[in-house]
């Protein structure tokens, strides 16, 4: 029977594994199962486990609800365990075990082929007595030749076991899913009632699975708790500080078996979401909030069919439906807005409040967080004027940009003109080399934007090279949610600085530069060095002007500002001129100067 599986909750710790397998595809530092007291739990978390639990403490004594399992002799083809002698069925041995007390002695074991190619788990009420099969190790998790199975068995509940089992197999194996953790009744419907399938969990980020099956509704039945908690972040995003996540499956013991709590996980994973948003407001705890909130934001990715491509599934492989995850999603992207504010980020803020907006324009998220970027830019109202030249078609480099006496350039099919900002008067500017429109690199290659970050995992700037062949960049920051995005979001990148050297843009709020030879997209710090034309920033290069629609965003020494367009027109990309005493902008079709 296929469990019914209660999607994620969410909480703020937890962790768990098996034991090392040397000469595998990576040595990694698994250890036995343990259970690490919650920190900083936000309201509606779920509470820290008993601690009776935790690794290396005493084993509990008879008749508790949760013990650890024992792991048999090797070999062992027969066992006394629970005051049982146990016999093997043929051709097996025995591999892990946990006793149960009540009503009577009973053993829960699984036995193994010893090949790592089939195994059962197997339930004794009686010495000699030839035992139940409660369930099979399934046939998708990949053994024999270069696999090696760890497994570990747990009495979570009165009558309630957990195995966990991770096969660990030498490089050039299938990548297929390795982990297999199922919840195990042992009373009057014994069999296996919830089963949980991973695939392999990425470089830098540790996946936890914690079982309770504590009576939470006291009829005297097992409750199942599942709770899956994430460590660190895949490589190459930075792990960060922050709690770590965690995402509660429940469900209800019935005389059907177990059923899902139809309230979860909504309501603590909005709960959790709403803390995350309150702290990160807070400039002490911004930096913590906006860790948390954004290993959330993946383990969500990770669990949740929702999130696009999750690798944890039914033990069946299907995916593990999370419900509607906008408004907890919105939070989170709230939280991370807030944080990278009070952190002096603003333009990554304001790149997350034009996700929240473009996904949900009437969301109260993205007034929140349109808030938090007026509280750091102040809004001032500008006068918008717009040009009668009409400036060429460019890629990420600008077709507008200012001299150092204040007028504005702007490249036209016919040349450079010159424009007075203070009567728009337009002259050819034949003193005035026209600047390439695009931002290219060496061997014929240019920078042509970046990937929708609401699509991808990861921020990805976009290259055009020979034979017009496509190929992306992946910078080691997180995209947006899935969830939340529109049909499409702009491809917004923006050139700050280009040399021989190379090019640095700002993508999506991030600065990064990209090499000469366009192999690769690393961090980088904002340019001061004077500007060249068609970037962003003043001829001086203190002044960097964003556009974001319905507002330009300027960044100064030391100061950011807002600048709203009267009457209203949309900005693509803009240009600040010295001292900001005005920004260019360019629009859909034609360009607009905007004054104070």
């Amino acid at each position: 029977m296929r469990s019914r599986v209660l999607a994620p909750s969410l909480a703020l710790s937890l962790p768990l594994l098996v034991a090392s397998c040397h000469g595998c595809d990576r040595d990694k530092p698994y250890v036995p199962y343990t259970i690490d007291p919650i920190a900083s739990a936000p309201p509606g978390a779920s509470s820290a486990p008993p601690a009776s639990a935790a690794a290396g403490s005493a084993a509990p004594p008879t008749g508790s609800a949760r013990a650890a399992g024992v792991t048999a002799p090797p070999g062992a083809t027969t066992w006394e365990l629970a005051g049982l002698s146990l016999a093997a069925p043929p051709g097996r041995v025995f591999v892990a075990g946990v006793q149960f007390d009540a009503p009577s002695p009973q053993a829960l074991v699984f036995a193994a082929d010893g090949a790592s190619t089939a195994g059962e788990l197997l339930l004794y009420r009686a010495s000699g007595a030839a035992p139940t099969v409660l369930g099979k190790l399934p046939a998708w998790v990949p053994g024999g030749a270069g696999c090696q199975h760890q497994v570990q068995l747990t009495r979570v509940g009165r009558a309630t076991g957990f195995i966990e089992l991770v096969a660990l197999c030498k490089a050039g194996e299938p990548k297929r899913p390795h982990r297999w953790a199922a919840a195990v009744s042992v009373g009057e419907r014994a069999g296996v009632g919830f089963e949980l399938s991973s695939a392999e969990i990425p470089d830098g980020a540790r996946l936890s699975i914690e079982p309770d099956a504590s009576d939470r509704d006291g009829d005297g039945a097992d409750d199942l708790t599942v709770t899956l908690a994430l460590e660190g972040m895949p490589l190459p995003l930075a792990p960060g500080g922050g709690a770590r996540a965690s995402v509660p499956l429940k469900l209800l013991g019935r005389d059907g078996g177990w059923a899902r709590e139809p309230a979860e996980p909504a309501t603590s994973l909005a709960a959790s979401a709403r803390w995350l948003a309150a702290q990160a407001a807070k400039r002490d705890k911004a930096e913590d909030s906006l860790a948390s909130a954004t290993r959330l934001r993946v383990l969500a990715s990770m669990v949740c069919a929702e999130g696009g491509a999750p690798i944890v599934t039914h033990g069946d492989g299907t995916p593990i439906s999370c419900g509607d995850l906008g408004g907890a999603l919105e939070e989170l992207r709230l939280a991370e807005a807030r944080a990278h504010t009070a952190m002096g980020r603003v333009a990554v803020a304001a790149s997350i409040a034009e996700h929240l907006k473009a996904a949900r324009p009437k969301s109260k998220r993205a007034v929140e967080a349109y808030a938090a970027l007026d509280a750091a830019a102040p809004v001032k109202r500008a006068k918008a004027r717009p040009l009668r030249a009409s400036p060429v078609t460019s890629e990420v480099a600008l077709p507008l940009t200012f001299d150092a006496a204040g007028k504005l350039l702007v490249l036209t099919d016919a040349g450079v003109v010159r424009v007075d900002p203070a009567t728009l008067d337009e002259t050819p500017a034949a003193d005035v080399a026209a600047w390439n429109p695009r931002a290219e690199l060496a061997g014929a290659q240019r920078l042509e934007g970046g990937a929708d970050p609401c699509k991808t995992e990861r921020l990805r700037a976009h290259i055009r090279g020979e034979a017009n062949a496509l190929r992306e960049l992946l910078l080691p920051r997180l995209g947006g949610s899935a969830p939340l995005c529109p049909s499409s979001t702009a491809a917004r990148a923006t050139l700050l600085e280009r040399d021989a050297d190379g090019a640095t843009l700002l993508l999506f709020g991030e600065a990064a530069r990209v090499p000469a030879d366009g192999e690769r997209i690393e961090p980088a710090d904002w340019p001061r060095a004077a500007a060249s034309p068609g970037t962003a920033r003043s001829p001086d290069g203190q002044w960097t002007a964003i556009g974001l629609g319905d507002r330009a965003l300027l960044r100064g020494a030391p100061r950011w500002e807002t600048w709203r367009p009267q009457p209203f027109f949309t900005l693509n990309a803009c240009v600040a001129a010295n001292d900001a005493k005005a920004v260019a902008c360019t629009l859909d079709k034609g360009a607009v100067l905007l004054t104070p």
